[in-house]
């Protein structure tokens, strides 16, 4: 998916928009990191967002992963708390 979102974001035209549960994040990780290297020669948007751990695993580590995804550079974490916070997360999004 990750992947798939960078060539779709090279190609231009579009802003890519993929979606998956907070526990794969390692897996689209260096989709991610790889996005905001480009980021820094072109312009290159795109939204990966993760989200909650699912209905089997609902305490998974969310923490380690939002903080891990803080370090890689050009990459904004928004980590909504409450139903105000995520009306402005959404909007600042669009």
């Amino acid at each position: 998916m990750g992947a798939m979102m960078n060539g779709m974001a090279l190609h231009g035209g579009v802003i890519p928009y993929g979606r998956t549960f907070l526990v794969f994040a390692d897996y689209v990780r260096p989709a991610i990191r790889l996005a905001a290297l480009v980021h820094s020669t072109r312009d290159l948007r795109l939204h990966a967002r993760l989200h909650r751990a699912g209905r089997r695993r609902p305490n998974a580590p969310a923490g380690r992963t939002s903080l891990t995804s803080r370090c890689i550079p050009n990459v904004t974490v928004i980590r909504p708390a409450d139903a105000a916070e995520t009306a402005e997360a959404r909007r600042s999004a669009l």
